[in-house]
Formats: C-alpha cells, structure tokens, sequence
C-alpha cells in the first residue's frame, strides 16, 4: 500500500510543478491606446476665479474606466490630477473672472505615464480621434506662426478703428462701474479629456 501512494505521488508531483511553471511564464496583455481616445472626468475640486492660484492643485476622477481594446488600462474612479495655470479676477465695467488650467499625466497602477489634454464637449462626441488633440510639433507651430505674420498688417490698419470704437463703446449698457462675476466650476461637473499621444500599455495589475 505505501509502494502504492509514494507511487501516485511520484506522478502528481511533476504535473503540479509543471502547471506552476505555465502559471508564472505567463506575459502580461499589451494593447495600443490610441491617440485622441476619450477619458470622461468628474470635477472634484471646485473652481472660482474669485479665490483661485495660479499652481493650484485640481483632482478629476474618471466617470468610465479607460480601456484599449479589451484591457482595463485604468479603472473607474481613478485620480486625475491637474493644475490651474491662469486666474482672472472679476473686474470693473462687467469684467467677468476666468479660471484655466491644465491636466497632469496620468499615472497607471504599473507606473506608466499616459499624457492627456483637456477638450470640448464637441471634440469628445463628434470629431474623429486624430481631430481631438493638438500636436505641438515644430511644423505646427512654424505653421501657426506663418499665419499670424499674415494676419499682422490687417491688424495694425484696423487697430486705430478698433480703439475709438472701444472709447466710444465704453460705459454703455450699464457695466460702467459695475463688477463682473466670477467664473465658479462646481464639484461634479463633467469633462472630457483625450489622450495626446499613442502608447503601448500592459494591463494594469491594479492592488
């Protein structure tokens, strides 16, 4: 009988190990996140222009998880960081206040970083992926500054025009004196965001 079980023994033993070595050879899933994929934000630091710094510290939480393809690169709920670059103050004669900011990477659960941007309500919902994100490279901006040089004679012809207008404008409609108001963002509003550059990524081991 005992010849019998060290026998059975012998003979599980090597398939038990053996299953252990598949298990631990095992990759990791990769998957390309593409370029312009949409990241659905919820505001959790409410904004207002009228006490807000510039380097200010803004948290987003994510609404959906972000995914490529069939893995979860990020889940939902997870931290998005971002940073208020530019505060206006609400001033005389209906000035309003205005807040922006920018958005941090992001950090996986593997330490991987994934660049985003802030974009409009359009861009998320209706331009394709390539259309969502600007690309700052030295192309684009030879480009945009092309256009401005193009765009400075006319300026300077209608600028005289453009100041009498303005003295002539102001005061009118009841804004002389009078504040304007500040811009105020709530906890919980809704943005959206997208990916600025493509990446390949390993499916998050999240804790």
């Amino acid at each position: 009988m005992k010849r019998f079980v060290a026998f059975c023994l012998l003979l599980i033993m090597p398939m038990t190990l053996s299953g252990q070595a598949e298990d631990g050879g095992l990759e990791p899933k990769t998957a390309k996140l593409e370029r312009g994929q949409v990241l659905e934000l919820s505001l959790t630091t409410p904004l207002d222009s009228g006490g807000a710094l510039v380097g200010d510290v803004i948290s987003f939480r994510l609404e959906q998880p972000l995914k490529a393809g069939d893995l979860m690169i990020l889940p939902q709920g997870w931290v998005v960081r971002g940073r208020v670059t530019k505060v206006e103050r609400a001033g005389k004669n209906c000035k309003p206040g205005r807040i922006r900011w920018k958005l941090e990477p992001v950090m996986t659960p593997d330490g991987r970083r994934i660049k985003i941007q802030p974009i409009s309500d359009f861009l998320a919902t209706r331009a394709t992926p390539s259309d969502r994100v600007s690309l700052d490279s030295a192309g684009k901006k030879i480009e945009s500054a092309a256009k401005y040089a193009l765009l400075a004679p006319v300026l300077l012809v209608t600028l005289p025009f453009l100041i009498l207008m303005y003295i002539g404008m102001r005061g009118e409609g009841g804004c002389a004196g009078n504040y304007g108001v500040d811009e105020r963002v709530p906890a919980g509003k809704h943005s959206y965001a997208a990916v600025s550059k493509g990446m390949r990524l390993t499916e998050s081991r999240l804790p």
